[in-house]
């Protein structure tokens, strides 16, 4: 029997964690987290792949947590478990519990999840390549496809942008530091941003004082579009199923159930000349 502090023979998650400064209980629930989502994948898939797991098993398992009455603790320890180990393998999987539609609860008051059409999200690129607004609609198509929070936009730097064999990268600086492919669109048009400044600062984006961009910029941005950082926070997570699911062979009916059959709503973009 192994003990609370093994996980299936990586015992040097534990040393990871040490590095990281997480204290020694904290590791124990960290590893014990891990350890029932790999015993969940184990009876419901029976199969186990060390690193098979993705977003949907993620919320399957969160659910499932869930509904043995387990407390809000809980369920964010094992998401920040979740993030840590991957963080550790290597494997591009960063989530909040607030993204994880789970079921209603009184804790958990079911919320409607408003996201971007593929109509809506398809005008946003086709207005990316016409508007002069490169900066603005570069850094909301970056909260969609990305799932990026405000203050990891703040820190970028223009060289956190790569390209290897035809396919485009963004380098994300955070707490779980990561690697997230892009679309080509977008990442012409985050060049096309910082191109035409004609600086030297480093930041891949600055406000109109020619200083790296706030806070309270990026928010102004959005709100000139109509969209909250839920509805960009939204319509991340709903893509990023819709992308699980086609990997998985799992069809749209199954996105509904875990989303809730009337949670979500589609809307437009509302484009700015």
């Amino acid at each position: 029997m192994k003990s609370s502090t093994e996980l299936y023979g990586k015992t040097d998650f534990t040393s990871f964690l040490s590095r990281a400064g997480i204290n020694g209980k904290t590791q124990a629930g960290y590893i014990s987290s891990m350890n029932n989502l790999f015993k969940y994948l184990l009876k419901v898939k029976k199969a186990y792949k060390e690193l098979d797991y993705d977003l949907i098993d993620i919320i399957e398992f969160l659910k499932a947590t869930q509904l043995k009455g387990r407390v809000r603790g809980t369920l964010l320890q094992c998401v920040q478990a979740i993030n840590a180990y991957s963080h550790f393998i290597n494997k591009n999987l960063y989530i909040e519990l607030r993204d994880i539609p789970l079921y209603i609860t009184k804790e958990y008051p079911q919320r409607e999840f408003v996201i971007l059409s593929k109509e809506a999200q398809k005008s946003m690129y086709y207005y990316a390549q016409k508007t002069w607004k490169k900066r603005d609609i570069a850094i909301l198509l970056l909260m969609i496809e990305t799932g990026i929070k405000v203050s990891e936009i703040i820190a970028l730097e223009k060289n956190d942008l790569s390209e290897e064999n035809s396919m485009c990268y963004i380098r994300i600086n955070s707490t779980i530091p990561r690697v997230v492919p892009i679309t080509r669109i977008l990442h012409d048009q985050i060049i096309l941003s910082y191109s035409a400044r004609n600086d030297k600062d480093s930041a891949m984006f600055i406000n109109q004082r020619g200083t790296r961009v706030k806070e309270v910029s990026i928010q102004n941005i959005r709100r000139s579009y109509h969209l909250s950082l839920e509805i960009l926070r939204d319509t991340y997570i709903h893509n990023h199923l819709i992308r699980a699911s086609v990997l998985k062979g799992i069809g749209e009916n199954q996105i509904r159930i875990l989303y809730g059959e009337h949670t979500r709503r589609f809307i437009d973009f509302r484009a700015r000349v």
